[in-house]
């Protein structure tokens, strides 16, 4: 591929301490080709650690019958690594993601707590926190089934799709549980017709 060696050397420069190959990334930040894709950019990545790692024998092995080099484990490819600016947001991206994916396991238990906490009716954090955890699975199924993987944007949109619904319910419940109205059917109307 295409790289551009950096080389540092031994206080006394005598001898090349440490390499840094710089790569050009397939995978651009400024085009967003990897924000979709961290687990094809973290596989890009170590293919290229593969290829240094491989680097000291494959120099070994093309150098001409008269070169004389240290032994492999010496060797200052050894103590180099590479490195590309598209990789720097990676480690950035993946905590991005832990943290939307904590956010959708515990958004559930955090909507059951507020609402029973407003609305003190154990039924009906129950009927809430199921209307969550169905829309968190269909949401989650429809990006599986069209093949959408999940990065940022759509963990973003994830949270605050989430965000307002759990509002919206809190809302919903409070409005159904303070209803004047004594038959459900009507309960349930009336909450609807107080939230539109």
């Amino acid at each position: 591929g295409q790289y551009r060696g950096l080389v540092g050397f031994t206080d006394d420069l005598s001898a090349v301490a440490w390499v840094r190959v710089q790569l050009i990334s397939k995978y651009e930040v400024r085009t967003g080709a990897m924000l979709g894709r961290p687990d094809a950019m973290r596989a890009y990545i170590e293919s290229w650690q593969r290829w240094f790692d491989a680097l000291p024998a494959a120099v070994r092995g093309a150098a001409g019958a008269g070169v004389e080099l240290p032994p492999e484990r010496d060797s200052v490819l050894r103590r180099g690594w590479p490195t590309c600016r598209s990789w720097e947001m990676l480690p950035t991206l993946h905590v991005f993601l832990q943290g939307v994916r904590r956010a959708v396991m515990y958004t559930p238990a955090f909507c059951m707590l507020a609402i029973l906490l407003f609305v003190r009716n154990l039924v009906i954090c129950y009927a809430t926190l199921y209307a969550v955890v169905g829309m968190v699975a269909v949401i989650m199924g429809a990006l599986q089934l069209l093949g959408v993987p999940l990065g940022p944007i759509e963990s973003l949109t994830l949270a605050v799709i989430i965000g307002v619904s759990v509002d919206y319910l809190v809302h919903l419940a409070f409005a159904y549980k303070n209803s004047l109205l004594e038959d459900r059917y009507y309960k349930s109307r009336a909450a609807f017709l107080a939230r539109a």
